[in-house]
């Protein structure tokens, strides 16, 4: 099911749209690995990756 979806290249937000529901970008990949569950954007993992909203998000886009 998770690779049917693709990954915004701006945002990482994975989906199913044709248009990113984050940031309204039509640039997506389905060359993507990795998943990254945001629950709060105060964690490391947001920091790291440089997430602002709670989602799900691709680690590495090709």
């Amino acid at each position: 099911m998770l690779r049917s979806l693709k990954a915004c290249r701006n945002c990482r937000t994975l989906t199913d749209e044709k248009k990113c529901p984050n940031c309204n970008s039509s640039s997506l990949s389905s060359m993507w690995k990795g998943v990254a569950i945001i629950i709060s954007v105060e964690s490391e993992m947001a920091k790291k990756l440089n997430i602002q909203k709670p989602g799900i998000y691709a680690v590495y886009i090709e």
